[in-house]
């Protein structure tokens, strides 16, 4: 189900379920599951200056690899997180995020 979500991330369950050859409740139950799970995440996307998040921030980190999983997680639960990925490289971990105004960024830093 993953692999077809991420070739299209807006497939109803509909066409996942005929897709993978599965009933349309045993799609939305594994998905609720994989929401639990902190797998998936369903998002929106808006004009980010009408939602309060007009500046939009890369940052990239380095972290030891024993505790990438860690913060990984605690970065995508905070207000804002677009996108957090662990990738190879001198830098490990890459964040993208929504913020208020500039003055956050230094906050976000911290």
């Amino acid at each position: 189900m993953l692999s077809r979500l991420a070739h299209d991330g807006r497939a109803s369950c509909q066409s996942l379920a005929t897709g993978l050859g599965v009933s349309l409740s045993t799609v939305r139950r594994r998905v609720e599951q994989l929401g639990r799970l902190d797998v998936l995440r369903l998002r929106c996307d808006f004009a980010r200056p009408l939602g309060g998040r007009p500046v939009v921030v890369p940052f990239w980190a380095r972290v030891p690899p024993a505790d990438l999983p860690e913060v990984g997680h605690a970065l995508v639960r905070r207000p804002g997180t677009r996108n957090c990925a662990a990738v190879s490289g001198p830098c490990d971990l890459i964040l993208r995020a929504g913020l208020h105004s500039l003055d956050d960024v230094p906050r976000l830093e911290t």
